[in-house]
């Protein structure tokens, strides 16, 4: 993906990297609220409202219910650290690319 928007204006990438770090941070805090499992975490990412939601939204919660599916079809449902350490990377996933955000606004 990174290859693709590097060739992008910033007005294009920035809303995109935006979306993904709210949708990761959305994800992150609803799985550490729950401690839900991975097949959980997929229907919950499946049944989410799309109402009013950005392309980059829609791509990181398309990667995090295949991610999901795969950690369940793995690990199945009998593994609660797992999912909480889950939720922590996403956490800091999202606040990498907020920082990002922030560094390009600050050059």
């Amino acid at each position: 993906m990174a290859r693709v928007l590097e060739n992008e204006p910033e007005a294009t990438v920035r809303p995109f990297i935006s979306g993904m770090a709210c949708a990761l941070a959305a994800t992150a805090a609803y799985a550490s609220r729950w401690h839900h499992a991975p097949a959980a975490m997929a229907d919950w990412l499946a049944g989410r409202d799309r109402t009013g939601e950005t392309p980059g939204e829609t791509c990181a919660y398309g990667d995090l219910m295949r991610f999901y599916g795969y950690l369940d079809a793995l690990y199945g449902s009998g593994n609660d650290m797992l999912n909480i350490r889950t939720a922590r990377a996403l956490s800091v996933a999202a606040g990498e690319l907020s920082r990002l955000l922030a560094d390009g606004r600050e050059s």
